[in-house]
């Protein structure tokens, strides 16, 4: 976990990770067997221990205000396209179990609104998926999320609406 959080950290302060070696860059997460520390995340993800792991190393603390980082410690826009940390927050988010409980779909949540306009769009299709998938639990939280985007962010609204109808 700490060289996710250090690569997270560099990314958003654009410069190379303090680590030796940058497991989570987006050179090794796409040229390398990188992503599988990701996937075995989201596979964490689905028990007690791994949440337990999560809690032992402050990861909800750590990654709950990210988006907002962005905007306020960092100083980029609202309306941004893209952000330091999309790839490694999109393939995050669509490795977690959200059906587990726990603070995962507050997670989902935050970065859904508060996002970058690509990590938004690629949020929006994962919730199509889970729909798809028939997540237990997927009314629940996912209505509420997609309602709030469609009221807020006008380019996202047809995304949103589509999940929606289905």
């Amino acid at each position: 976990f700490d060289c996710l959080k250090d690569q997270i950290e560099s990314n958003l302060k654009k410069r190379r990770p303090s680590k030796q070696f940058a497991p989570f860059s987006r050179a090794s997460i796409k040229y390398t067997l990188s992503r599988t520390y990701v996937i075995l995340i989201g596979i964490l993800s689905e028990s007690q221990l791994g949440m337990s792991l999560f809690k032992k190393f402050n990861m909800f603390p750590f990654l709950f205000p990210l988006t907002t980082r962005e905007l306020s410690e960092h100083r980029m826009k609202a309306d941004r396209v893209v952000g330091p940390n999309d790839y490694l927050l999109r393939f995050l988010a669509t490795n977690l179990d959200y059906t587990f409980g726990g603070e995962f779909p507050l997670l989902f949540s935050q970065w859904i609104a508060k996002g970058s306009f690509y990590l938004r769009k690629s949020l929006i299709t994962h919730l199509e998926l889970l729909y798809r998938a028939q997540m237990p639990k997927f009314d629940e939280w996912s209505i509420t999320v997609l309602t709030v985007l469609l009221k807020s962010e006008q380019r996202l609204a047809l995304t949103a609406l589509k999940v929606l109808e289905k």
